[in-house]
């Protein structure tokens, strides 16, 4: 074996530090590259779940509103009976009326029923009117 003068030894570990910063260097970007697969998974996994809460929450909020739909048209047809009943029937579409007055679910309940009363009380005077005009 042949000596090694200082140069060549101080260019040898210059070399082998190369090497193994090189090494390291290569080792941190393989580590990198793993964390960005997993934050890459990690991303997708979330997307997914968002994907499917939103696809919940829109079927939820499609119920909501068939309901709702549903809701009104039925408060719609008891505003109109109550309508009915003041016009045909003064003395039921006043009990009707004082019904809807009381309660105070839909607040539009309240101001039909008030009108609902005043409707019948109006009707009973026409129909009593017609009574006593048609009776000689």
């Amino acid at each position: 074996m042949r000596k090694m003068s200082n140069e060549e030894k101080i260019e040898e570990v210059i070399e082998s530090t190369e090497n193994k910063e090189n090494q390291d260097e290569i080792i941190n970007a393989e580590s990198e590259t793993e964390e960005n697969q997993d934050e890459t998974i990690n991303a997708e996994s979330e997307m997914e779940e968002e994907i499917k809460f939103d696809d919940e929450t829109f079927f939820k909020s499609d119920n909501v509103e068939r309901k709702t739909e549903k809701t009104s048209n039925l408060n719609k047809i008891i505003i109109i009976v109550g309508y009915i009943f003041a016009l045909l029937i003064p003395l039921i579409g006043l009990i009707y009326g004082i019904i809807l007055a009381i309660i105070n679910k839909p607040p539009s309940y309240r101001e039909h029923g008030i009108y609902i009363i005043l409707l019948s009380l109006i009707m009973w005077i026409v129909y009593i009117l017609i009574g006593i005009a048609v009776i000689p």
